[in-house]
């Protein structure tokens, strides 16, 4: 039975990570904007399609240009174009190497079909301040956008915007500002549809983030009380501290439900919280897995994973976010390397004939996919942008029910 069990969510899972469907229509890569300018003329909305609003945006750096200077005689100087979703780290401006800090305007034009409808745009991250208008009407504005550290607020509150239209042409300009983090522009794509379509997206992502904390918060709830119940049991302890960490990482990331629930909740601490609970999952995973394994699984390296995680956390509390959030790719080579070592480990317990083995095995697998695609997509290797970040969290929630057949 548990083989079935397992497979059936192993199907669901890389049906969930390969489908491009969502509710209401199809996301649609095949559209790209060359030097500042989106055909979509061809476009059926009423099918209810998403685009995503990638490739060269006209780029003015150090400059927050407002909508109606394009319309004056005189253009505004322009410092090249820009691939988005991407980053002003190591652009060349001015002869200088762009940082994570700084403040510049995208501006891209968008044909659509003739005739009025209502259409919808889709933000996620932004670092860490925008302003968006189309058609010179300021539609989303999420924190405070500024040319200094101190006069910018930073936010990651996601947003949805919606407006009627008849023009021919969108005229879409993107204010941005950064002062509080690594990386500074547009990190992830702009969705556009209509205004149906865009809705269903929103919920249709949010469902999926709260089935997942949901799920595997009752699980964690459920071991916890295995523990209280037979105390000796630490792998079940492990299991729980895994569960509640991966919930709370679930709520901080993808579409930010943690800022919902806690609206007005300070930009850095919520940053710092971010980082601390990754650390805390990958230290609950290291010793879940000892905890099954020990005979396969080396004393040291729960040891120091552990002690990396300390450390670490000790620096996030101690410091800003421009500094601590440097810390990600450090750690994602801690990651991967403790997911590498964890598969190797597993092997040689399903050699070894360990009861449970070839459960976990799997489902470690599937997770470390998942784990990989989300690294190379955070650091603009490749682009798996319909799931990121809740790829992760689909495949530590298949994962985590593999481990609770075991147990």
């Amino acid at each position: 039975m548990n083989k079935y069990l397992l497979s059936g969510l192993m199907a669901v899972c890389l049906c969930c990570l390969s489908c491009e469907r969502i509710p209401g229509g199809t996301e649609n890569h095949s559209f790209r904007a060359e030097k500042g300018m989106m055909d979509l003329r061809n476009v059926d909305f009423s099918k209810g399609p998403i685009i995503s609003l990638r490739g060269g945006w006209e780029f003015y750096w150090s400059r927050l240009v407002d909508p109606g200077e394009f319309k004056k005689t005189v253009p505004v100087p322009m410092t090249g174009h820009l691939d988005l979703p991407g980053l002003w780290n190591g652009y060349r401006a001015d002869g200088k190497t762009l940082g994570g800090a700084g403040y510049a305007t995208f501006r891209l034009l968008v044909r659509v079909p003739p005739g009025e409808r209502l259409y919808g745009i889709k933000i996620t991250e932004m670092e860490s301040a925008y302003r968006l208008w189309v058609n010179g009407k300021l539609l989303a504005e999420t924190g405070v956008v500024g040319t200094t550290a101190a006069s910018a607020r930073p936010s990651w509150e996601r947003a949805e915007a919606y407006f009627h239209e008849n023009a021919p042409v969108l005229d879409m300009v993107l204010q941005m500002s950064n002062f509080s983090h690594r990386k500074g522009g547009p990190e992830e794509v702009i969705r556009f549809g209509s205004g149906g379509s865009i809705a269903r997206y929103k919920s249709w992502r949010y469902g999926i983030e709260l089935f997942l904390v949901g799920s595997i918060l009752i699980m964690g709830i459920y071991h916890l009380i295995i523990f209280m119940i037979r105390r000796t049991e630490r792998s079940a302890l492990y299991f729980s501290l895994l569960c509640f960490s991966v919930s709370l990482r679930t709520l901080l990331s993808g579409e930010k439900i943690f800022l919902d629930l806690f609206p007005g909740i300070d930009w850095g601490f919520h940053v710092a919280v971010e980082y601390l609970v990754l650390f805390v999952v990958v230290t609950a995973f290291t010793l879940f897995f000892y905890s099954m394994f020990r005979e396969e699984m080396s004393r040291w390296v729960v040891r120091v994973v552990t002690a990396i995680a300390l450390l670490f956390g000790i620096i996030v509390l101690m410091s800003k976010p421009v500094f601590f959030t440097n810390l990600i790719i450090p750690y994602q080579v801690v990651l991967l390397s403790v997911g590498l070592y964890n598969i190797g480990a597993t092997v040689v317990a399903v050699y070894r004939g360990k009861p449970g083995a070839l459960v976990y095995l799997a489902g470690v697998v599937l997770l470390f996919i998942t784990i990989v695609s989300d690294v190379m997509y955070n650091t603009l290797l490749i682009d798996t942008s319909l799931l990121v970040p809740v790829s992760t969290a689909i495949g530590l929630f298949v994962f985590i029910m593999s481990q609770s057949v075991i147990l």
